[in-house]
């Protein structure tokens, strides 16, 4: 039998004969355009440039380029002149040239073991079906008709050989594939928040070869070959912004193990997940003094931006430049969604009503993923009482999770948290009353994120969930969920009731009883009602087969019908404010109810039209008076004002009702 921790890391590995256990369920803000797209100048120049001799090597051509990256001109050459890491190649494509972690290689941590059968190295999948993939290439490939041939090569194919460590390239011995698995694994984790396939395994080119604008099946290819003497001493290279272009010619991104320590698991992982984040259009995590922010804090949460130089610490995530002296405040999710890479689904309910619930019984054994900053993955699971225990943790490699657990009852009482200081993990152990108990699980930040920590912004990955409850003695009662769309609104309201997400651990529910909380009662699962004004408890009651039930309660508010007021133009009066700058033209918008009462608070918009032109904004008086004015002009002439909307809310704006609309004046 598996002991526990090879099950819990062969859980989300995703192979052909392994699935994910499925529960029951800036700097600048990016470009808008990669390299390669067909906005792109025609640039060519003699050789690859850095820094100031890039900036003169583009010349008249650098705001063209700025543009197809969705910079401006100012912004390029300050990255070009801050960033030695930073160039263009003979097309002026931006790439970045990734400098070899410096010292000596530190014994890998982590597990020795492999996490699938070793002849599945090369079907690795973290997410079989996602329309995007990052695919880990290890066992060669010719590069051929490429922006690096052409830069790098004198437009020569380049034979890149698989990755060997023990001197027989081609063949990958029980502990290279080992070590692939390994390197696999803490990439998937660094993009677990995306709907993306990191893989060992590609059966055609054009799973990552995007053929047009409305292919939807595309990716990027991550070369991991010792290929550096082409290009120089390097831990890897890549194109900016090439993961969503058409065609494959900034493509792919290229890892130099032989520069990486050599040949050291987590460096060539982190290597090729920093690659692949410029292939998305991520720049570096620096500071002022230095272009790769080498991190902060130190053992277990060390952290460091997988932008930066993540090579040093335990945990390496997403940044949006929270640290101390940053000089890249990119939003690396989101940035990284504008480059075609979707976010994933959420994969486990975020309320009591949604929760995901374990089978009756005394084990708990769920896998999940946190997703999102604010994502909240919540399970049920019914006890008898005495203790119960716990454990969440996330990957034995590369963990980018921090976990945080709370434990609440039926009602929704919060009785215990746990986010151990310098642990990544939380456990519970806890004396409960028999009943019914939900885990809700996210992830935390620690410390500071200027100085010793981090956010929660990148605490985002895999985590496992193992436990052992009390047995309950006896029939266990089901669980009552329901919803009600809407809970609020204006008289009539008809309301729709869901009950479905109701449970029964041990069992079936056998009836859903609905009180209406106005005299009125319902039966089954899915029931509308409508409400006259007022507020109101609804009640659901389900039973089980057993006879045993429980209920829930929702508050509806069903508010009195509000008279919407209908708004009109009352009057327009002219005038012209003189000045030695030039004359104004000024339009006092009066508005009024069709009773003539005044609007106050109602904002009016109009144009002026003739001698001046442009659009004002001015918000009414007490008295209903709006003040707008033109731009100053010196030329004599015609100015007309042409009132274009107002608005107000709970107010309709009726432009028929107007006893005016648009009013000259003379200049």
């Amino acid at each position: 039998m598996l002991n526990r921790s090879i099950v819990r890391r062969l859980t989300p590995v995703l192979v052909k004969v392994f699935a994910l256990f499925v529960s029951q369920v800036a700097l600048h803000a990016g470009p808008t355009r990669g390299a390669g797209h067909a906005a792109f100048p025609p640039v060519n120049l003699p050789e690859v440039a850095r820094g100031e001799k890039a900036v003169q090597s583009l010349g008249a051509q650098l705001p063209d380029v700025a543009r197809a990256y969705g910079l401006r001109a100012d912004e390029l050459q300050s990255l070009l002149r801050e960033d030695a890491s930073l160039a263009v190649d003979r097309g002026g494509r931006l790439h970045f040239t990734d400098l070899a972690p410096a010292g000596a290689l530190p014994a890998d941590a982590g597990v020795e073991a492999a996490l699938a059968p070793l002849a599945d190295t090369f079907k690795l999948h973290s997410r079989p079906g996602a329309k995007r993939i990052i695919y880990l290439d290890f066992d060669g490939h010719l590069i051929s008709g490429t922006g690096w041939n052409t830069s790098y090569n004198a437009g020569r194919d380049i034979i890149a050989p698989p990755w060997d460590i023990d001197g027989s390239p081609g063949t990958f011995s029980d502990a290279e594939r080992t070590r692939i698995q390994q390197i696999w694994q803490r990439i998937a984790e660094d993009y677990v928040p995306f709907d993306v396939d990191v893989t060992t395994e590609l059966t055609s080119e054009s799973q990552i070869t995007r053929s047009g604008s409305t292919d939807e099946y595309y990716g990027t290819r991550v070369l991991i070959s010792p290929i550096s003497s082409y290009f120089g001493q390097y831990g890897g290279i890549a194109y900016v912004g090439a993961f969503n272009d058409i065609g494959d010619t900034y493509k792919p991104a290229l890892v130099f193990p032989e520069n990486l320590g050599p040949n050291g698991e987590k460096y060539i992982a982190e290597a090729a997940s920093h690659e692949a984040g410029h292939n998305l259009g991520l720049n570096h995590d620096g500071t002022s003094t230095t272009g790769y922010y080498e991190g902060h804090g130190m053992g277990t949460t060390g952290w460091a931006p997988i932008m930066g130089a993540g090579y040093y610490k335990n945990v390496t995530q997403w940044s949006k430049g929270e640290y101390s002296g940053a000089n890249n405040k990119q939003d690396d999710l989101a940035v990284m969604q504008t480059y075609g890479l979707p976010m994933r689904a959420d994969d486990h309910g975020s309320t009591a009503v949604s929760a995901s619930y374990f089978p009756a019984g005394t084990q708990l054994s769920v896998s999940g993923a946190i997703e999102r900053e604010t994502d909240i993955d919540v399970f049920a699971f019914t006890t008898g009482a005495g203790v119960i225990s716990i454990n969440i943790d996330g990957a034995d490699l590369g963990p980018n999770l921090d976990i945080f657990v709370e434990l609440r009852d039926a009602n929704g009482t919060l009785l215990a948290t746990q986010n151990p200081a310098d642990q990544l993990g939380a456990a519970l152990n806890y004396s409960v009353p028999a009943g019914t108990y939900f885990l809700h699980v996210r992830g935390a930040g620690y410390g500071s994120p200027l100085t010793t920590g981090y956010s929660a912004y990148g605490s985002l990955g895999q985590y496992w969930i193992v436990g052992t409850v009390v047995d309950p003695t006896g029939a266990v009662a089901p669980v009552a969920n329901a919803t009600a769309i809407p809970a609020s609104g204006t008289a009539p309201l008809t309301v729709q009731f869901d009950g479905s997400a109701s449970f029964d651990q041990d069992g079936s529910i056998v009836s859903y009883s609905w009180n209406f909380g106005d005299g009125t009662s319902g039966s089954g699962p899915v029931v509308s009602h409508i409400y006259p004004a007022g507020t109101y408890t609804a009640i659901l009651t389900v039973t089980d087969n057993s006879g045993l039930s429980s209920s829930k309660s929702l508050v509806i508010q069903s508010h009195p019908p509000v008279t919407v007021t209908t708004m009109r133009v009352q009057s327009i009066i002219m005038s012209v404010i003189q000045q030695p700058s030039g004359d104004i033209a000024r339009a006092t918008v009066n508005v009024t109810d069709t009773a003539g009462n005044p609007i106050s608070g109602a904002t009016v918009t109009g144009s002026f039209t003739g001698t001046v032109s442009g659009s004002a904004t001015a918000i009414t008086d007490a008295n209903g008076n709006a003040v707008l004015s033109s731009r100053r002009s010196k030329k004599n002439g015609t100015v007309t004002f042409t009132v274009t909307g107002v608005t107000k809310s709970g107010a309709t704006y009726d432009a028929a009702q107007n006893l005016q609309t648009s009013a000259s004046t003379t200049l």
